[in-house]
């Protein structure tokens, strides 16, 4: 058995030694020229047989594999404390069968009542929808979300509960992708908000994520302001020597 505590070097080929053409030998394993590589002190020089040689690239190959799995289980813990962390909202408790179908015909209720036309279901400019983009943490549980909102595609079109359906398809990234509050975990959030979402809690969801565009309203300047910024103006002009650009703005000022 080999001594666990030996040292691993790596090593390059830099010859192979084969018997000439004319020459059968059956007990001839080869010879293969290696040099360890060493970034600092002297390269050791040495000679492996075919046996040895295959040995030495499984070894390798094993190495290799090994390193690679260790990274992949790296990764697969920081991503875990990353969407465990203490800052993420704890879920809602989950919901028995029963209590979910409750949940849901007071959500269709809700839904129904929302005004349809879209200047008021808009409200100033629509929704806001933060990156965008689906977490690997909320994958499986966003492709739940699309398939229930689209049970709510019922009756033809023009009808309320088809009508019901177009408002929740409209809310459903609104919902889910509102921007999320700064220091929480983007995947953790996003998949609570899934799961509050499966389990019927749309109006909570309305009434604490989503959030509206709000329309830019006109400034306005008072009469100071305005001979200020005339004055700015007049002073910029000078400053480039356009003096037919002075009086362009004297005289709209009048």
């Amino acid at each position: 058995a080999g001594d666990s505590r030996a040292k691993v070097y790596d090593f390059e080929v830099i010859g192979v030694e084969v018997l000439p053409d004319d020459v059968i030998d059956d007990e001839w394993e080869g010879r293969v020229h290696c040099r360890t590589l060493l970034r600092h002190g002297q390269r050791h020089h040495f000679v492996l047989n075919s046996e040895q040689m295959d040995a030495a690239a499984a070894a390798y190959g094993q190495s290799e594999t090994q390193r690679k799995v260790t990274r992949l289980e790296k990764e697969r813990q920081r991503r875990y404390h990353f969407l465990n962390a203490t800052a993420a909202r704890p879920p809602a408790p989950p919901l028995t069968p029963t209590e979910r179908e409750v949940k849901w015909e007071e959500s269709r209720r809700w839904l129904r009542d929302l005004d349809a036309d879209p200047s008021a279901f808009y409200g100033s400019g629509g929704f806001v929808v933060g990156q965008g983009y689906i977490p690997k943490a909320a994958a499986l549980a966003y492709g739940r979300v699309v398939a229930e909102a689209s049970k709510l595609f019922e009756g033809a079109p023009g009808s309320d509960t088809y009508t019901d359906g177009v408002k929740l398809f409209c809310l459903r990234d609104a919902l889910i992708f509102a921007p999320v509050q700064e220091g929480l975990p983007y995947g953790a959030e996003i998949k609570r908000r899934c799961l509050l979402f499966l389990d019927g809690g749309l109006q909570e969801l309305y009434d604490t994520v989503l959030v509206r565009r709000t329309a830019r309203q006109p400034q306005t300047y008072s009469a100071a302001d305005c001979e200020q910024l005339l004055r700015d103006e007049v002073a910029k002009r000078r400053k480039g020597g356009d003096v037919r650009g002075m009086v362009d703005v004297l005289e709209r000022s009048l």
